[in-house]
């Protein structure tokens, strides 16, 4: 692996961005793997500056450099979250932009344009140059240093923005703040479901709640399936009988019970178990450790925020 981020790193993510990825195409198969060296510079890169601004923050990367549909992106990033506990849709992020440089900025994740908190925080940032919440080294001046004055140039650089992370998420918002009803809504259209739910306690209602956010926010789709109703998520398209891929369940009209499907690195699948807070704390530390693979089970040509039942 190159010691340093290389202009080869820029000439490829500027030249494929959008581009189909081909794994029969032998040029694709090497630009690929030479982005991968770019997103593991970018990992070390974040995790420096967690180690040095952020001890007891975390940093979460998918070294993917297609999207969820599988074409070139024209960046890569990684997110660092401040604090264990802070919200999963709101992070620093460092990468590379293929037109632009070296980046570090406060920014959404896993939010589209249309979502309210997306809205509010554009609003916010402004335009990309210029940005109180973004700082941009160009290109020449970022690669003619080292790792090391780079991590010292991203430190300045989040020292110097105008607003701090604990403002920013505090006017714009945040979907771990939304009353148990704002959740349930999207649910209660369907009246089994209804009636399923009115077995469960108040913990469990809650955890459910949790749980949805969690798994809206990955990208992954919520809907109705079988005779005797129950919940399923994963990746199911619009206007599809079939789904592409079922990570999960939720079952159960005397209590809340989830069953996860997939063998993963950071979790093991399990069958009707009862929803508690530690199966959730589970599945969110899953989200974040395992996401690579899970956007293989639900990558489709189609990028898009997950589904709500309706």
């Amino acid at each position: 692996m190159s010691e340093f981020f290389t202009q080869e790193h820029f000439n490829l993510l500027q030249s494929l961005q959008g581009k189909k990825f081909d794994q029969t195409d032998a040029a694709h198969e090497a630009a690929y793997k030479k982005l991968r060296q770019a997103y593991d510079l970018t990992q070390d890169w974040a995790n420096r500056i967690k180690a040095e601004r952020f001890p007891n923050g975390r940093v979460s990367i998918r070294r993917r450099p297609t999207n969820q549909g599988n074409h070139f992106a024209g960046y890569n990033w990684a997110k660092i979250y401040p604090d264990a506990a802070s919200p999963p849709s709101l992070a620093y992020t460092v990468g590379l932009n293929g037109h632009d440089g070296f980046v570090i900025k406060i920014d959404t994740v896993k939010l589209q344009d249309n979502n309210p908190m997306r809205e509010s925080y554009l609003k916010l940032r402004g335009p990309f140059q210029g940005s109180p919440i973004v700082k941009i080294l160009p290109i020449d001046q970022g690669l003619s240093l080292g790792m090391d004055d780079l991590v010292a140039w991203s430190l300045n650089a989040i020292t110097e923005f105008g607003l701090s992370y604990d403002e920013v998420a505090e006017r714009i918002g945040q979907p771990d703040e939304v009353e148990p009803d704002a959740v349930l809504k999207h649910f209660d259209i369907n009246e089994d479901f209804r009636t399923m739910r009115k077995g469960w306690n108040t913990e469990e209602t809650e955890q459910f709640c949790r749980l949805a956010r969690l798994v809206h926010y990955s990208g992954m789709d919520w809907w109705f399936a079988g005779t005797h109703t129950h919940l399923r998520f994963g990746r199911k398209n619009a206007g599809s009988a079939r789904a592409v891929s079922v990570v999960g369940l939720v079952t159960g009209s005397l209590a809340c019970r989830v069953t996860w499907r997939p063998e993963l690195p950071s979790i093991s699948k399990f069958v009707r178990k009862a929803i508690s807070e530690k199966m959730v704390d589970n599945i969110a530390a899953a989200l974040e450790a395992d996401d690579e693979a899970l956007q293989e089970l639900i990558r489709t040509d189609e990028e898009r925020e997950g589904f709500w039942p309706a």
